[in-house]
């Protein structure tokens, strides 16, 4: 998976800002802010691959200088918006040039949908930070241009932070996901970008069955750390210490990569699970056929494919041919489901209450349906087929979205409880004073399963110091913003004081200034 980043801000005056020194800053140039005489001089900056304009379709791209300073002589208010940003990360699996087309196409999708002109930057991955850090600084003015480059109407739909302005956003970033694979897509490369959430992401995992992917997915999101931090990071890193202050954001972020590091551990470990023990079913399920004898063990495992031999029940099926042309299966002589025709099996009377029957359907049916069915009927029966699924482990995808995240989610519990059972079982076989008792070593399920047991152990405690440390990031804030609130209090009513003995002093001053002695007589 590649990496997508796509955030939209505004460059206001209210913030002490402006476009020109935005853009000299974004481009390493040189630009002179006309209505302020100020001078933006950053050709020296390094770190800046690849800059040009851009402007809608049929009109021709404006120079940064001249662009800039007609933005800037359009407000006329204090608080003006001057310029709208988009920061893209590009991906690094793409070569140079590939990342220029890419920044290019994205400007001018941007240019013809808000008829706005702008500059973009290509910045490189800084020396010490991740070398995968490609990204363009897309500057768009507010305003926009006609054929002749004169700056008209503004973009009020960006404007609109309750209604229109977020629908923008999320065409932008579509927009931005679907250029991005595309151009992927034409330089070869497997990756591809997602600009879902973790959790839309992850739901989809479940749905099409990639549980490893999932357990990547189930993580908090990181925090955006900003320049600042990411400075205090490398002169840390430089000096060979520890970073001095608090920087919640920062260590967020490293809970938040080795909770992902203890997932991807867990779902290594659970994934050996799942390997030695399909390894141990078809062993157990080859001695109880050929032999006629189950292995016996002083621990049987509940729910393992050797409770269930799938040809033995199949033989046990006869077929009947019925006045409508319909098919009817018997189960040992008892009715148990019609075949239709119309690619549907019904259940007979009755014979959804038997689990043998309903397992004889399940496997007719995928049999005949190339390993894809769907459900139909009351909710238990739908329950009732799933369990059957997941406890006798039959291959099987489901046709519905719902359906199949259904079964997923019962497949990753039934993963989760032979795990617990098989640690509670190692327990159980420990003496009363918790140590390991003397017999014979463990075997390869028992290491696993303790494994299991470290890993989740480790992952719950990463989990629990995580949300500690979010907590009291919030306490501290709800803390700042209480502080902040009293402060601005106690200074609106200090100068309310300090209005109000103003006015006292001038009206006293008045009346003094009024005020004759009485005239001698």
């Amino acid at each position: 998976m590649a990496l997508y980043s796509v955030s939209v801000k505004t460059v206001g005056r209210s913030s002490g800002r402006s476009s020109t020194a935005a853009a000299a800053y974004r481009n390493a140039e040189r630009l002179v802010n006309e209505r302020t005489g100020e001078v933006h001089d950053y050709r020296r900056r390094s770190g800046v691959d690849f800059t040009a304009a851009f402007a809608p379709a049929g009109i021709a791209p404006i120079p940064s200088s001249i662009l800039w300073n007609r933005a800037e002589a359009a407000e006329v208010r204090k608080n003006a918006n001057v310029a709208r940003e988009v920061l893209v990360a590009l991906p690094h699996e793409l070569d140079q040039v590939q990342r220029q087309a890419l920044a290019k196409a994205i400007a001018q999708e941007l240019a013809n949908r808000y008829g706005t002109a702008g500059t973009l930057a290509i910045h490189r991955p800084d020396r010490e930070g991740d070398q995968r850090n490609h990204h363009v600084h897309i500057l768009m003015t507010t305003r926009r241009v006609d054929v002749d480059g004169q700056l008209g109407e503004k973009t009020r739909e960006l404007d609109d932070l309750k209604q229109r302005g977020p629908l923008e956003v999320q065409w932008i970033r579509e927009m931005i996901e679907t250029r991005t694979n595309h151009a992927l897509e034409n330089a070869g490369s497997d990756s591809r970008v997602d600009r879902r959430s973790l959790a839309e992401q992850q739901r989809a995992a479940l749905v099409a069955g990639n549980v490893e992917r999932a357990a990547q997915l189930d993580r908090p999101a990181t925090i955006h750390e900003g320049p600042r931090v990411t400075q205090i990071r490398r002169e840390a890193a430089r000096a060979g210490r520890a970073p001095l202050g608090a920087l919640d954001r920062a260590a967020v972020n490293d809970d938040v990569h080795q909770l992902v590091a203890q997932r991807v551990e867990l779902a290594r470990i659970s994934a050996q699970i799942l390997d030695f023990e399909t390894a141990r079913l078809v062993r157990d399920r080859a001695d109880a056929f050929l032999a006629g004898v189950p292995r016996g063990d002083a621990y049987t495992p509940q729910h393992t494919l050797h409770h269930l031999d799938k040809s033995a029940l199949l033989a046990q099926l006869t077929t009947e041919k019925q006045a409508d042309d319909t098919v009817l299966y018997r189960l040992n002589r008892d009715a148990a489901f019609t075949d239709t025709g119309k690619q549907r099996l019904a259940m007979a009377q009755g014979a959804s209450a038997s689990d043998d029957k309903v397992t004889a359907a399940l496997l007719t049916a995928i049999d005949r349906y190339q390993g894809s069915i769907e459900l139909n009927g009351t909710d238990a029966f739908k329950a009732k087929a799933i369990g059957l699924i997941v406890r006798h482990r039959i291959e099987v995808s489901m046709r519905t979205p719902e359906q199949q995240a259904m079964l997923d989610t019962a497949r990753l519990d039934d993963i989760v409880m032979r795990a617990d059972l098989e640690h509670e079982r190692l327990l159980a076989g420990r003496p009363a004073d918790d140590k390991p008792a003397q017999s014979e070593p463990l075997s390869t399920e028992q290491t696993i399963a303790q494994g299991v047991a470290a890993a989740r152990a480790r992952f719950e405690q990463q989990k629990q110091a995580l949300q500690d440390r979010q907590a009291s990031q919030d306490r501290r804030r709800s803390a700042e913003r209480d502080q902040q609130r009293n402060d601005a209090l106690r200074q609106q009513q200090y100068y309310a004081e300090e209005e109000r003995r103003r006015l006292e002093a001038e009206q006293k001053a008045a009346a003094q200034s009024k005020w004759r002695p009485p005239s001698p007589g």
